[in-house]
C-alpha cells in the first residue's frame, strides 16, 4: 500500500510541477506582449487583446492539467474502495483483532471532510481557500502523513465487527470525495480562472491520502487465520523454482548479448563512415573558426550599446560549433574504443551520447530580444543558425531507441555534421556579403 501512496503522491506533484509551468510560461507571453506592443507602437486595446489571448491559452491548459488532477485522486479513491473490500473480506466478525486506536484521527478526518464538502458547495472562492488552509495545517495533526507531528498512539482488542464498522466509516467518508471531484469540474468549466480551485484540490488530496493510511493502520496489525502463513510458503516455494528459471534464462540471454555485442565492436571499429566523419567535422570546426565577423558599418553605436552584442553572438556560436563538433568527435572515439566489458552496447552508447552547447541559442535569444527593442532586424542568418541548433539540442533519435548498433551512430553523427555544415554556411553569408548581425 505504500507503493501506491508514493505513486499517486508522484503523480501528483508531476502534475503540479506542470501546472506551475504553465504560470511560468504565461509570465514570459506577457513579457512578448509587452514587446510586441512597444515594438508595433499598439494602442491600449492591442495590449488588452494580446493579454486577454495570452491568459485564455494559458487558462486552458489549466484546465486541462486540472482534469487529469481530478481524475489522478478519483482513481486513488477507488483503489482505497476496492482495498477496503480486500480487507473486510479477511476479517471474522466474533474474533478478536489487535488493532491501533485511531478514534480521534477518525473523527477529525470526518469533520475536516465535512468542512471541505461545505467551502466547495459554498461557490465562495475566499471562504475555499481559508477552509483548504485549515484543513492542511489540521491534517498535521493526525500523526498520519510525512512531516507530521509526533503523536502516541495506543492499540486496543477489538471485535472483527467493530474494525468493519469502523472502516465502513472511511468508506463513507471516501465516497463523499468523489462527490466533491465532481462539484469540482462543474466549477472548473464554469470559471474564468482556475487557480481559485488549486486551493481545494490541494486539501481534496491530502485528506485522501489520509482515508488510505487510515485504512493501512487500521488493518496493518490484523493477523488473519493460519491460511495466510501457509499460502505465503507456498508462494515462497513457487517463487524459489520461477527464480532458477529466470537465472537460467538470464545466463542464456547474457551469453547471446555478448556474442552480439562484440559483432557490434567490430563494426565501429572497421566503420569508414564514422572515420569520414571524424575528418569531416574537424575541416568544418576549422572553417568556422576562421571566419571573423566584419564590423557593423554605419550603426557600430547602436549595436556596441546593446545588452548582448553583435561580437558575442557570432563568437558564442563559433564556441558553440566548436563544442559540439568535440564532443561528436570524442563520442565517435569512445564507442570504437568499447572494452569487451561492457556487456550492454545500448547501455553504453546513450550514458556517452554527446552533450550539444546551447549557450549560443540563449545569446541569440537576447540579441534578438534587444535588437527589436531599438526597432532593428536581426539578419535572416541568424534564424536558420537558430534552427540547426534547436535541432541538434532536441534530437533524441538515440535515447530512444531501445538497441542501438553502428547505422544509427552513424546516421546521428553525420546528421551533426550536416548541421554544423548549415550553420558554417549562413556565417560565411554573413561574412562574404559583408553583412551585419542587425539591420
Amino acid at each position: 500500500m505504500d507503493l501506491i501512496i508514493e505513486q499517486f503522491e508522484l503523480d501528483m506533484d508531476i502534475l503540479q510541477s506542470k501546472y506551475e509551468r504553465v504560470n511560468e510560461d504565461l509570465e514570459f507571453l506577457i513579457r512578448k506582449c509587452d514587446m510586441k506592443y512597444i515594438a508595433e507602437s499598439g494602442t491600449e486595446d492591442d495590449l488588452t487583446a494580446l493579454y486577454t489571448e495570452a491568459n485564455e491559452q494559458a487558462n486552458e491548459k489549466k484546465k486541462n492539467i486540472f482534469q487529469k488532477i481530478l481524475e489522478k485522486i478519483k482513481t486513488f479513491i477507488q483503489k482505497i474502495i476496492s482495498n477496503i473490500k480486500g480487507k473486510k473480506d479477511k476479517i471474522e466478525d466474533d474474533k478478536e483483532y489487535e488493532i491501533e486506536d485511531l478514534t480521534k484521527q477518525l473523527e477529525e478526518s470526518k469533520r475536516l471532510n465535512a468542512e471541505l464538502k461545505s467551502a466547495i458547495s459554498s461557490n465562495n472562492s475566499e471562504r475555499i481557500k481559508k477552509s483548504s488552509a485549515n484543513i492542511k495545517k489540521k491534517i498535521l495533526g493526525l500523526g498520519l502523513i510525512a512531516g507530521s507531528a509526533a503523536v502516541i498512539i495506543h492499540t486496543n482488542n477489538v471485535k472483527g465487527k467493530v474494525i468493519k464498522e469502523t472502516i465502513d466509516k472511511v468508506n463513507a467518508s471516501t465516497l463523499e470525495k468523489e462527490a466533491m471531484i465532481d462539484n469540482l469540474k462543474r466549477r472548473m468549466f464554469e470559471s474564468t480562472t482556475i487557480d481559485e480551485l488549486q486551493d481545494a484540490v490541494d486539501a481534496l488530496r491530502k485528506l485522501t491520502e489520509v482515508d488510505m493510511l487510515l485504512v493501512q493502520r487500521l488493518t496493518q496489525k490484523i493477523k488473519i487465520n493460519d491460511e495466510l502463513e501457509e499460502n505465503r510458503k507456498k508462494f515462497k516455494k513457487e517463487q524459489d523454482r520461477d527464480d532458477i528459471v529466470k537465472k537460467r534464462m538470464a545466463d542464456e540471454k547474457q551469453n547471446a548479448n555478448i556474442k552480439a555485442n562484440k559483432k557490434i565492436k567490430d563494426e565501429f571499429i572497421h566503420s569508414t563512415s564514422l572515420g569520414g566523419t571524424i575528418d569531416s567535422i574537424k575541416s568544418i570546426l576549422s572553417d568556422i573558426d576562421s571566419i571573423p565577423l566584419k564590423p557593423a558599418h554605419g550603426i557600430e553605436d547602436d549595436i556596441g550599446k546593446l545588452p548582448v552584442n553583435d561580437i558575442k553572438v557570432y563568437k558564442s556560436i563559433q564556441i558553440s560549433c566548436k563544442n559540439i563538433g568535440n564532443n561528436c568527435v570524442n563520442f565517435i572515439k569512445k564507442c570504437r574504443d568499447m572494452g569487451d566489458h561492457e556487456d550492454d552496447v545500448t547501455s553504453f552508447i546513450k550514458k556517452n551520447i554527446p552533450n550539444i552547447d546551447d549557450s549560443a541559442l540563449n545569446n541569440i535569444d537576447y540579441f534578438e530580444t534587444a535588437v527589436e527593442r531599438v526597432r532593428m532586424i536581426p539578419c535572416s542568418e541568424l534564424r536558420y543558425i537558430k534552427q540547426y541548433l534547436e535541432r541538434m539540442v532536441n534530437d533524441v533519435s538515440l535515447n530512444m531507441k531501445n538497441n542501438i548498433d553502428v547505422n544509427d551512430v552513424e546516421h546521428y553523427c553525420d546528421d551533426v555534421r550536416s548541421k554544423l555544415q548549415g550553420i558554417y554556411k549562413q556565417l560565411k553569408s554573413i561574412h562574404d556579403n559583408e553583412r551585419p548581425m542587425a539591420h
